[in-house]
């Protein structure tokens, strides 16, 4: 992006796809750098934060901790005061629940306590 002689402003256009699955809040930054001549710019990066409004979760991590235990990390776009109950199978027929979470926090993590 390049200033006009005198120009102090400029728009960001960034689409956005609504997709409707949740995958987390974006993050950028904006640097200006190389002013022309005669002028100094001061160091700043400026962050930035698209909020994902689509309601649902997305996983992020699972990892074996190394004493085997099992955790896992979803990001959740549900509304807060929605009880989140985390579910386990070993043949996809019994389902057990190891765990539970108000959804009032985006990053929910899970651990296996078993």
């Amino acid at each position: 992006m390049v200033f006009a002689p005198l120009e102090v402003e400029r728009e960001i256009v960034i689409p956005l796809i609504d997709n409707k699955v949740a995958d987390g809040d974006r993050q950028f930054r904006v640097a200006l750098r190389q002013p022309s001549a005669g002028y100094t710019v001061p160091t700043v990066h400026a962050p930035f934060v698209i909020q994902d409004d689509d309601d649902g979760f997305a996983f992020e991590t699972v990892r074996r901790l190394a004493d085997g235990r099992v955790s896992l990390s979803v990001y959740n776009a549900l509304p807060c005061g929605n009880l989140i109950t985390l579910e386990a199978s070993s043949d996809l027929q019994q389902w057990n629940p190891i765990a539970e979470v108000n959804a009032c926090e985006r990053k929910l993590r899970f651990e296996d306590n078993s």
